[in-house]
């Protein structure tokens, strides 16, 4: 019997944003509207001196998305951070708030390829819903967006059986507002998106004792059959 699954293509999502479910579609967003112009402005200064990221270019990197850590002495800023850090902690109190950054993509960056930001392996797949790390991006600006195939999760690990018998999931572009907050689990497929325009977001990882994280290491999964471009 096949398993269904999402497989409308959708290029931008229109339905309301409080609908998803974390552990049902793999992400999900939460509203927090506590953010300024003054701190907006201390992100992106702290995210013009930042390396590059996702650079491999056999796989399409274009050495035009980098990150820096947030090390930027402004109170107001650094009252926000421990906002997000003491929200994300209350919200997922078995996961550990690490590493916040900042994301630029400049104009002309290319979307990414389709990956998990943790390894499928057995430690994944055993640990129970409250312990599967995630993570977190913060959307600071205008026409911020994440592609993601919603209901990826816990597909990596089935055995191939299950796996031949799943319709294909399609690409669906999450468009978030400022101050909004997308969490995915860490098995969900996501990829960042393009952009015509110099962007900046924030990311977040929520780690858990029961999964290691490989640091400065992704996942590919654009070669699996389910997961369609």
């Amino acid at each position: 019997m096949k398993r269904k699954l999402n497989s409308k293509i959708v290029k931008e999502h229109k339905k309301q944003k409080n609908i998803y479910n974390l552990h049902t579609d793999g992400f999900e967003i939460i509203n927090y509207n506590n953010i300024n112009s003054k701190i907006i402005r201390e992100i992106k200064n702290s995210g013009d001196d930042g390396y590059i990221i996702f650079n491999d270019k056999i796989r399409g990197g274009d050495d035009k998305r980098s990150q820096s850590f947030i090390d930027n002495p402004n109170k107001e800023l650094n009252d926000w951070k421990s906002c997000i850090m003491n929200l994300l902690k209350e919200k997922y109190p078995k996961l550990i708030p690490n590493d916040m950054v900042v994301i630029k993509s400049v104009k002309g960056c290319k979307k990414q390829i389709p990956h998990c930001d943790y390894e499928q392996d057995l430690s994944f797949a055993t640990a129970p819903d409250d312990e599967v790390p995630l993570g977190c991006l913060i959307c600071i600006m205008e026409e911020t967006t994440l592609d993601v195939w919603i209901k990826s999760h816990r597909l990596a690990y089935l055995n191939n059986e299950i796996i031949d018998n799943i319709n294909p999931i399609k690409r669906t572009r999450i468009k978030l507002n400022i101050g909004e907050i997308l969490i995915f689990r860490g098995d969900l497929v996501h990829a960042g998106s393009s952009y015509d325009k110099d962007n900046y977001r924030v990311h977040v990882f929520l780690d858990s004792e029961k999964v290691d994280r490989k640091e400065n290491r992704t996942w590919y999964m654009n070669d699996v059959d389910y997961i369609q471009q």
